[in-house]
């Protein structure tokens, strides 16, 4: 029971001893923080609202984006697409793409969003829809040793066409 009645009083024990000053001060950082953190949650919020095809131009734009952009309409087209050749939802597809990206960042190489969809586009894949996780690894896989985008969208058309390979 030792020290019961001080987690029972909660927080508050945190500010005894201190003097009057440092009071003032700890109270208006923990104002200042739960201002952020609302802050935080309220643009997390707002980022929520927005359709997945602008998230995903303003991250490849590295910012503010207009909402009429090209590349949002060109993001919205390939979140159509691409579930029509692959089992993963547009979201999943997104989230996939964008771990991609950030995979090729970490090896040292700067690939866009829109340029990835679009390579990954251009796998058709016509008897059945395969897994756009499979592929997207194996996109990574192929360029973190040494191959060019258009070389790894060469490669990975050639397995799925001219020897009929599957990631299974």
């Amino acid at each position: 029971m030792y020290g019961s009645k001080r987690l029972r009083r909660g927080p508050i024990i945190l500010l005894e001893g201190l003097s009057q000053e440092k009071r003032i001060t700890v109270k208006i950082i923990v104002l200042i923080t739960l201002a952020f953190c609302l802050l935080m949650k309220s643009s997390l919020l707002y980022a929520a609202e927005e359709p997945l095809e602008y998230n995903l131009a303003e991250i490849d734009a590295g910012g503010y984006i207009a909402k009429d952009h090209i590349t949002v309409a060109r993001f919205r087209s390939l979140l159509r697409q691409l579930p029509k050749h692959y089992t993963e939802s547009p979201e999943r597809i997104a989230d996939l793409t964008v771990w991609a990206q950030g995979s090729l960042k970490k090896e040292g190489m700067k690939e866009s969003l829109l340029n990835i969809m679009e390579g990954m586009n251009q796998i058709f894949i016509k008897k059945q829809k395969e897994r756009y996780e499979q592929f997207i690894a194996a996109y990574v896989t192929f360029r973190t040793t040494g191959k060019t985008h258009a070389e790894t969208v060469s490669s990975l058309i050639a397995v799925v066409e001219g020897f009929g390979i599957r990631f299974r």
